[in-house]
């Protein structure tokens, strides 16, 4: 009796071909899902990789902890003081926008100093205080205060009234131009000057507790000055901006009280208006810088600067608080 051979091309089942197709699928799929697991875990090395912190990065955070550490010391020491002590306190100066500089600071815990602006911290630093024989303070950070944005180094504490104020103690001028421009005493914790929180509520008495010669730059009667001389002394373009430095020569000297450091306040355009302030005094004549910043170069506006008429603004106690 022969064989019987089975022909090879006997049609598959179809439930045979259903059941192969989902295994090649599912081996498929497996070696996919392996293939994007590999993938991120590469990927998520790399990300790893990128955002390693740099040694800034580090030295941000270490020194961040660090005033962090020493503000708290502070708060404890102030809570003890209970407000009567002579300068220790939390002091502010600032804009509320680019600028808010604020000092902790207290006799035996030392200092805190931070300078927040719009896009995040831009300086800080703690330390200690040294007492000076002028009564003034050192404040000897223990990080370094190089950087564009300056923190306080040495301040001297005025009372004004029921007020505390921390000046810069080699720029006395910063308080006595807020003084002369209206923007002292202060009813908002926003100025120039360093104030102890919670001051700007309190009432003012008189002047401040400056020496003479300083109280003598507190004007009660408002004076004019003209230019009578300008002249552009540069021309920079950067960042698409061009900023044209000027010479403002004044027609006001030392005879009427106009020193290094006087700031002016323009009147002849606005009420408000651009400042400069003195760099350098004669007799009879004053000097001083402005910077006119625009999208073009080119024009020289010395013409124009010689009709400007400036103003030193004043004050008077009746305006007090």
């Amino acid at each position: 009796m022969k064989s019987e051979h089975r022909s090879s091309n006997r049609p598959l089942n179809p439930l045979r071909i259903v059941g192969l197709s989902l295994a090649l699928a599912a081996g498929g799929l497996g070696v996919l899902s392996l293939s994007l697991l590999q993938a991120q875990a590469r990927e998520e090395v790399d990300v790893q990789a990128r955002v390693v912190p740099s040694d800034d990065d580090l030295r941000g955070e270490r020194i961040g902890s660090q005033v962090q550490r020493r503000s708290q010391r502070v708060q404890t020491e102030l809570t003890g003081l209970h407000g009567q002590h002579a300068w220790a306190g939390e002091y502010y100066e600032g804009d509320g926008f680019g600028t808010n500089v604020r000092v902790l600071i207290a006799p035996l815990a030392g200092v805190s100093s931070t300078w927040h602006g719009c896009t995040g911290m831009y300086a800080q630093n703690e330390g200690e205080v040294a007492i000076q024989a002028d009564g003034s303070l050192k404040l000897n950070y223990a990080h370094s205060t190089d950087g564009p944005f300056k923190l306080p180094t040495q301040l001297r504490p005025v009372r004004w009234g029921e007020r505390v104020y921390l000046i810069g103690a080699s720029d006395p001028m910063t308080l006595i131009n807020s003084i002369n421009m209206g923007e002292e005493p202060r009813t908002t914790p926003y100025g120039q000057v360093l104030l102890r929180k919670g001051d700007e509520d309190k009432a003012v008495v008189g002047l401040p507790d400056l020496p003479a010669d300083q109280l003598a730059a507190i004007r009660s009667v408002a004076l004019n000055l003209k230019v009578t001389a300008s002249r552009r002394t540069s021309s920079e373009f950067r960042y698409d901006y061009c900023t044209d430095a000027y010479e403002l020569t004044f027609d006001r000297g030392i005879a009427d009280g106009i020193r290094p450091g006087v700031e002016l306040r323009l009147v002849s355009k606005s009420s408000v208006g651009e400042r400069v302030r003195i760099v350098s005094a004669q007799p009879e004549t004053s000097v001083a810088e402005w910077r006119d910043v625009n999208h073009k170069c080119g024009k020289d506006r010395s013409a124009d600067l010689r009709r400007w008429v400036f103003s030193t603004g004043s004050y008077t106690t009746q305006a007090a608080m």
